[in-house]
């Protein structure tokens, strides 16, 4: 009875959380996180493709952004030119760790969206196991996809069996679609010297390599620099990507606040990336660091003559993050329909925790609600379908802490 009665309150919650449209408000303006990422990574692709018509656009992750309402987000995917899955299968938490087969089974269905688009995928996994390189190389399960297997520091070029079976040619690289292969190495922190980083690069003959558009020191790359990356060991020219976050605000960037500095923009620090911090990436002064002016991020990075930008962080929409505790919401208020508070508290206080699955919710966003005594937590399917058995194992993965009060990002 027990079940039947947790069931039919879920079918319950879903048909209202169905009928409620969940929006932040900002300063009395209500803003909806998932289309508020999306306006961004098409403004910044319109703006950038004004002043250089080929260039490309590439973000990694948000998979929530290729839908809506069930059908492929039209706009957005006119205003990318690929898509970086990270990671793909291994390595979600730690290197060699395989996801769950169903996870993996959500993350294709999803991608396939982007492959009736014709759009380049780049899927990116971290691990060194013979084993599974050989097999996703040689069968590999999204044939349409260009694979990177490195560690999860991204600060070295792969060696071993992490290259041994890469398919490396000489050949010019024009266009994204001319990729074959791709070398992610954002982390420079064992090229204390960026010229040691690009003389090792210069040997290799990978078809597109990402790479930081700064060195150690802060200091942007040359134009002679970038020049070097393009320039494949035969001598033939390839695409050289500016990594760029802008979901997130970096602490060692040019543009981070002083101590003394506040900025409307900023928000708490990332627990899980010490010297990262979430951004509102709605309000209008982030936006204008990343792109509009002769002297924001997006113009250096095309002044610097790379080829497009891998946008990082633009699944920083999934925190859609609801804590109520008298109604005191971070990182903004959210309007909550009272009878959904009130059937919550009805069926779940007895409960110290529970996580409820329900496939596809908002657009996979995550609505995380603190009661007294009650967290609930729903989440997409592929977080958590599998692990529903094992209760403090989920909630560990989700980063869903009993005593926090304030908005969890996962």
């Amino acid at each position: 009875m027990k079940l039947k009665k947790v069931a039919l309150i879920i079918i319950i919650l879903i048909a209202l959380l169905s009928l409620s449209t969940y929006c932040h408000h900002d300063n009395g303006i209500t803003h909806n996180y998932r289309q508020d990422m999306q306006d961004f990574v098409i403004a910044i692709s319109q703006y950038s493709k004004s002043l250089k018509p080929d260039f490309i656009i590439i973000p990694q992750n948000g998979l929530g952004l290729l839908q809506s309402e069930g059908q492929p987000n039209k706009a957005y995917l006119e205003a990318i030119d690929g898509f970086g899955q990270e990671p793909y299968m291994y390595g979600n938490d730690e290197e060699n760790e395989l996801r769950p087969a169903d996870e993996i089974t959500d993350i294709r269905q999803e991608l396939s969206v982007l492959l009736e688009a014709d759009k380049k995928l780049l899927l990116t996994d971290y691990t060194d196991q013979n084993s599974a390189i050989k097999a996703e190389t040689e069968q590999p399960t999204i044939k349409q996809a260009i694979h990177f297997f490195g560690h999860l520091n991204l600060s070295s070029i792969p060696t071993g069996v992490q290259s041994q079976y890469v398919a490396f040619n000489n050949g010019a690289v024009k266009s994204l679609a001319d990729a074959t292969n791709f070398l992610y190495l954002i982390n420079p922190e064992e090229y204390p010297e960026i010229e040691n980083l690009i003389a090792d690069v210069g040997k290799t003959d990978y078809d597109l390599i990402i790479v930081d558009a700064f060195d150690n020191d802060g200091e942007p790359l040359t134009k002679e620099m970038v020049a070097q990356l393009k320039q494949k060991q035969s001598g033939a020219k390839r695409l050289v990507i500016a990594y760029m976050s802008i979901g997130e605000a970096e602490d060692y960037r040019y543009y981070f606040p002083q101590d003394d500095e506040e900025s409307a923009w900023l928000d708490e620090e990332n627990p899980e990336w010490e010297g990262n911090y979430r951004v509102k990436y709605w309000e209008k002064d982030w936006q204008n660091i990343i792109y509009g002016s002769s002297d924001s991020y997006l113009d250096q990075i095309i002044d610097q003559g790379f080829d497009g930008v891998y946008l990082d962080t633009i699944d920083s929409i999934k925190r859609l993050v609801i804590i109520i505790d008298n109604q005191q919401l971070k990182p903004s208020k959210m309007a909550v329909p009272p009878v959904l508070i009130s059937l919550i508290k009805l069926v779940f206080r007895p409960i110290a925790a529970i996580a409820i699955v329900i496939k596809n919710l908002l657009n996979n966003f995550v609505l995380c609600t603190k009661l007294v005594g009650s967290v609930i937590t729903v989440a997409s399917s592929a977080a958590i379908k599998n692990r529903i058995k094992n209760l403090g194992t989920n909630l560990n993965r989700l980063n869903v802490g009993f005593s926090a009060v304030r908005p969890i990002f996962i």
